[in-house]
Order: structure tokens, then C-alpha cells, then sequence
């Protein structure tokens, strides 16, 4: 009978020790699959957003969202120079960034976003070009004046004698 009870206290410890085993299995496991959770639900994703808006945002997301529900969201900050459209407005955003929002260039005018058009550019702007200083800038005016436009960039950079090395600065901020 002794030997029953003791094959019996034998099992029952056993069975204890395979369910304390199971039970911390599954709550390591658990553990792991926390681990294994999407991006999104691990870290929020920050935007900050500057630029030609009201004041600058910083907004903190959980969960991956476009640019365009982004921008409906700040709508409020946005203003009649701030020129989204350069923005794929159905591309999701799922990881911290900054967003410069450009503005939008309403008279043709210079602005950081913007290339500089030689017809109807001022002499201030001009001069904001690479080796353009005040006297190749009115011979670039009174050329204007005198014909209209200038055909290519070879006479362009004839008329205001730009050196070799300036003329692809030239060409990436402005057009004729």
C-alpha cells in the first residue's frame, strides 16, 4: 500500500511539474510575441512639421497614417503660401520624420523652394545667383529690356560673362 501512495504522490508531483512548466512557457511566450508586435505599436512616430505654416507641430502618432489625412489634420495651420501639392498625398508615413512644408511661389518670385525665372526677375534677384553681382545683373536687364527674352543659356551666360564653373549652379536655380 505504501508502495501505491508513493506512486501516486510520484505522479501527482509530475503532473504539478509539467503544469508549473506550462505555465511559465506560455507567459514567456507572451513576452516574446510583445516583442514581435508591429513597429507602429512599439514606438510612436513622431512629425515635426515646419515651414510655411502658422507655427511648427510636432504631433505623435501610434499607428501609420497618410500625408493626406496628416494635412487634414493640420489644415488650421496651414495658410494661403503653403504649397502642398508636392507631397504623394496617398503615401503612407510609418516612421519618425520632419516635413517642411515650401512655399508656394505666387508672383514668380525667388523663394528657397522655388528656381528663379530669368524673364521677369528683379535685379535683387539676380544678384542672388552665383557670380551675379550688380553690374552682370543690369547688363542681364538691359538685355531683357532691349529683346524680350534670351533664347538659351549659351547666350545667357555670353551676355553676363558667367564663368565655366558657376554655369550648372546657375542652371539648378533658375530657368529661362
Amino acid at each position: 500500500m505504501n508502495r501505491k501512495k508513493e506512486w501516486i504522490i510520484g505522479i501527482l508531483f509530475i503532473i504539478l511539474g509539467i503544469s508549473f512548466n506550462a505555465f511559465f512557457y506560455l507567459k514567456d511566450n507572451k513576452k516574446e510575441e510583445s516583442i514581435d508586435e508591429p513597429r507602429e505599436l512599439r514606438s510612436p512616430i513622431r512629425i515635426k512639421i515646419d515651414g510655411e505654416i502658422a507655427r511648427n507641430l510636432e504631433m505623435i502618432y501610434v499607428k501609420p497614417l497618410t500625408y493626406g489625412a496628416l494635412f487634414l489634420r493640420i489644415e488650421y495651420a496651414l495658410n494661403e503660401f503653403s504649397d502642398i501639392s508636392s507631397f504623394p498625398l496617398e503615401q503612407s508615413i510609418d516612421c519618425s520624420l520632419t516635413i517642411t512644408i515650401p512655399t508656394k511661389d505666387l508672383n514668380n518670385h525667388y523663394t528657397p523652394t522655388s528656381k528663379i525665372y530669368i524673364p521677369t526677375a528683379t535685379l535683387e534677384e539676380l544678384m542672388s545667383l552665383p557670380q551675379i553681382g550688380e553690374k552682370r545683373g543690369k547688363k542681364i536687364m538691359d538685355y531683357l529690356d532691349k529683346n524680350g527674352s534670351i533664347d538659351s543659356w549659351e547666350t545667357f551666360f555670353k551676355i553676363a560673362s558667367i564663368p565655366e564653373h558657376a554655369q550648372a549652379q546657375i542652371m539648378q536655380q533658375a530657368i529661362l
